[in-house]
């Protein structure tokens, strides 16, 4: 099992009233799974990638990714784990401004310290036709390239599980295709994938399709 969440609680305070964001949530996703999250705006699917990716401590509940329940590690480990086992895609792509397009990608290998970087960075940019864009600032990418950018970091350390919060949200449908595909591709090779998005078509592209409602998750 690469991912499995048992009754995963996390509750905020707010004036007075204690609030789940998300509750009492169990999920497993297997290797070579795809798996998609739907819901509204605030039915909790960020804050559930966000315990799933060890950036956010649960109330109650286990998290373990690879059999290994990353909140029981320190914080410097935890930091650790995540590099070399989870990547991150996000809708507002969250490249460094002042970094161009191949250091962006090599930047993933600063904590995982992978030992052929440059040279698997210059896979994931001919994957992703990115290699006449090598020395170009996200400032001059388009956004569909920026995107594949944030994808081609987020494969560096070639982790086990892809996260991605609504990475085809503000993308064309060609570029949301590429995306989406290089997902699936993900899985077809062995890597878990949870997505979340508001997107049918999007979904469209999982195995197995979740939706989320008031914190709470259930097979659609």
């Amino acid at each position: 099992m690469t991912l499995k969440l048992e009754n995963v609680t996390k509750s905020y305070r707010k004036a007075g009233v204690d609030i789940d964001a998300v509750d009492t949530v169990s999920l497993s996703i297997q290797p070579g799974e795809f798996a998609s999250v739907t819901g509204a705006s605030g039915c909790g699917k960020t804050t559930l990638l966000l315990l799933v990716g060890g950036l956010l401590h649960p109330s109650s509940g286990t998290v373990s990714i690879c059999d290994i329940e990353p909140y029981g590690l320190s914080s410097n480990k935890r930091a650790r784990f995540r590099a070399e086992h989870i990547g991150f895609v996000f809708q507002q792509f969250c490249l460094i401004p002042y970094l161009d397009v191949r250091e962006n990608i090599v930047s993933a290998a600063l904590a995982a310290r992978h030992p052929n970087a440059e040279l698997r960075a210059e896979e994931l940019m001919e994957q992703f036709n990115l290699s006449d864009r090598a020395k170009h600032l996200a400032e001059e990418l388009s956004t569909g390239e920026r995107q594949r950018t944030a994808l081609a970091r987020a494969m560096l350390n070639k982790p086990k599980v892809l996260l991605a919060d609504e990475p085809t949200g503000n993308l064309d449908d060609a570029n949301a295709e590429v995306v989406l595909k290089a997902l699936a591709g993900f899985a077809g090779n062995g890597g878990s994938v949870l997505l979340v998005t508001h997107d049918a078509r999007a979904a469209g592209y999982a195995d197995t399709t979740h939706r989320m409602q008031g914190g709470k998750l259930s097979v659609d």
